[in-house]
């Protein structure tokens, strides 16, 4: 097959999409720019294999000349990312950045990012090795071509049936299968394969016109392709379709293909683009990682002109030279030469891991869930429990116990507060328990799941009245809540719940929406800077100035934990080198502990409101202590007065 320059400037358009893509630079639909990789790859790898590939024998040239395009930058791209990221990464965004680095560099990270990765959501969780997948397609597909080829004894027949086949298993398949896995990709690279196949030229005004069309579509493509895991796969269609017009228009010279893509800065560009494809990501990623407040936008429009003078460099005195040098060798020194390529960055893989020996930990801060503090699977159900797993005769305490009885409803923003409450000195430890579940709010609205749903009435009609708790501490993931119901619908469903409550003669604390960290602990904290304690958070303010409204009207006292943990957009993380959260939201041991020091004195302000004999000692200054001292106990002990 003779070169091409619209091809190579067809190649720069695709990388130019997934680099706006990638660094955010406004372009939705720039993930396209992978599927025109794959239509080109087929037309190209057909084209130069039909006269090559005659019989078995031939197979081993066909692979030389893969080994010779591929091996040594995806080698230098998996060892050099193995060796930065220590530096750049905190041990948990390690860990996860090595489990994938093995498989990206065997050429199977397809099947692992199927298995732990949306690509739309966590690529923005900046693993270095993340936009392999889409190479080990390649590297797939490559490994069964040729067979493929000389097996059909009709070849254009059996790529069109390829083609439905691969076309019904992006159907059938799941969205991520879909996205992942070269079975639903195939057809993608059989259209390319059929237009070499076919070697069909167009009349001049034809060809104009397939250019033109397959142009437009491209470019809309880019442009307004939706972004998600859950969108149609079918989409897809658009720039497949799109690149394989342009790539049949441009078999008859044309002005798209010969001024426009074949001008010579562009076919040059593309020339560059499997080196700047390999890099930009790593280089984003690493970036952003460890300057995670930099504006996205402004970085990464300076860093296109950046990756591409780095590209250059890397086709200029490697990739190219590695190509000429291997292709000149003999098929086995060259086959092996590539393998030992392999092998080596896959030991590197090997050896950062083990050297680092990545931990859950942060400079010698141990990380570690904290759910096994909330009496998770008995008090505090997962999403995956059925109802009657709750402990009810084991979760309420000691019902014979004369201090107020004090429940915590809500999801694991509400169990989170469990340790810490448990544990405070104004509190009896057996009269504080939970009824709580993951990701279940304690509101009824009718889009809860039917499985919270379930919950809440378990706790309503059982739990409720066996306990006879003084007060209700109700506390959850109040955002979520607000982004289902909007302003006017939490409002109503936390009425409600207030009211139910109110009817029963149960006093209620409503603890606001805690703080929600950007990224999690282990994110945010860099090893060796264990002493930061101020972090960047969302602002909720507003969500939380709704919620103490609703609170005020309704006699229901209320306590904002931005209070305690935030000042402006920043929130603290540490304090005294001890971590006060373990996730994005969830508060660790001594979190809870923090918190408890302030929920507890309103609580016990509550239960004094409520109670007849304890009304003469309350008044709007007195405290907790003050309390406690007022009745002489070591625990602060009230009657549920009777009604």
């Amino acid at each position: 097959m003779s070169y091409r320059a619209d091809i190579d400037g067809l190649r720069a358009i695709a990388i130019l999409a997934v680099l706006c893509f990638h660094f955010e630079l406004g372009f939705h639909g720039g993930y396209a720019g992978v599927d025109i990789f794959f239509v080109i790859s087929g037309f190209l790898i057909a084209g130069s294999s039909l006269h090559e590939l005659r019989t078995f024998a031939d197979v081993g040239i066909f692979y030389r000349r893969r080994i010779a395009r591929v091996f040594p930058m995806a080698a230098l791209t998996c060892a050099a990312c193995a060796v930065i990221a220590p530096f750049v990464y905190s041990p948990k965004a390690l860990r996860d950045a090595m489990a994938a680095a093995l498989p990206a560099a065997l050429f199977f990270g397809n099947f692992y990012f199927w298995q732990t990765h949306d690509y739309f959501s966590s690529a923005k969780s900046l693993n270095p090795f993340l936009h392999l997948w889409s190479l080990a397609i390649e590297e797939q597909f490559y490994l069964l071509f040729p067979f493929l080829l000389l097996w059909a004894r009709r070849p254009r027949l059996f790529i069109s049936v390829l083609t439905l086949v691969s076309m019904i298993a992006m159907t059938y398949e799941k969205p991520t299968g879909a996205f992942y896995l070269l079975p639903s990709r195939m057809w993608e690279f059989c259209i390319g394969i059929f237009l070499a196949l076919t070697n069909r030229r167009l009349s001049s005004p034809a060809a104009t016109c397939a250019s033109t069309l397959g142009a437009c579509i491209v470019i809309a493509a880019i442009l307004f392709l939706p972004a998600g895991e859950i969108i149609s796969p079918y989409w897809r269609l658009a720039p497949a379709v799109g690149s394989a017009l342009i790539i049949w228009g441009g078999t008859t010279p044309n002005i798209l293909s010969e001024r426009i893509l074949g001008n010579t800065t562009l076919s040059y560009l593309g020339r560059l683009s499997f080196s700047a494809y390999l890099i930009h990501w790593p280089i984003w990623t690493f970036l952003n990682y460890k300057y995670p407040l930099l504006d996205r936008t402004t970085t990464g429009a300076m860093l296109v002109p950046i990756i591409f003078i780095l590209a250059f460099i890397l086709y200029r005195f490697i990739e190219k030279p590695a190509q000429k040098y291997l292709r000149a060798q003999p098929l086995m020194k060259s086959g092996a030469f590539g393998l030992g390529l392999l092998s080596a960055a896959a030991l590197t893989v090997v050896a950062v891991s083990r050297f680092y020996h990545i931990e859950n930990s942060i400079s010698g801060i141990p990380l570690r869930n904290y759910t096994d503090l909330y009496e998770l699977s008995r008090c505090f159900l997962n999403a995956d429990q059925p109802i009657e797993q709750y402990d009810i005769t084991g979760c309420d305490g000691n019902l014979a116990i004369s201090s107020p009885k004090i429940m915590i409803w809500g999801d694991s923003m509400a169990a989170h507060l469990l340790p810490g409450l448990k544990q405070n000195e104004l509190l009896t430890n057996d009269s504080v328990f939970q009824a709580t579940a993951a990701t279940c709010s304690p509101l009824h609205f009718e889009t809860a799941s039917p499985w919270c749903a379930r919950f809440n009435h378990l706790v309503v009609n059982t739990v409720l009245p066996r306990s006879k708790p003084n007060l209700v501490v109700l506390a959850s993931k109040w955002v979520r809540d607000y982004e289902t119901l909007g302003e006017a619908g939490l409002t109503k469903s936390l009425e409600k719940r207030f009211r139910l409550l109110a009817k029963r003669n149960i006093a209620v604390l409503l603890v606001g929406q805690g703080p929600n960290f950007l990224k999690e602990l282990s994110e945010l904290i860099r090893v060796g800077s264990s002493d930061a304690l101020y972090l960047p958070a969302k602002d909720f303010r507003i969500l939380n100035s709704l919620l103490r409204s609703v609170a005020a009207r309704n006699n229901v006292s209320f306590v904002d934990p931005a209070a305690e943990f935030c000042r402006v957009n920043e929130c603290m993380e540490v304090e005294n080198g001890i971590p006060l959260f373990w996730d994005y939201a969830h508060l660790t041991a001594q979190g809870s502990k923090r918190l408890s020091k302030f929920i507890a004195p309103e609580i016990l302000r509550r239960l004094a409101r409520s109670a007849v004999d304890a009304a003469s000692i309350m008044d709007s200054r007195t405290d907790g202590q003050s309390i406690k001292k007022a009745v002489g106990l070591n625990r602060l002990q009230f009657e549920k007065p009777s009604r």
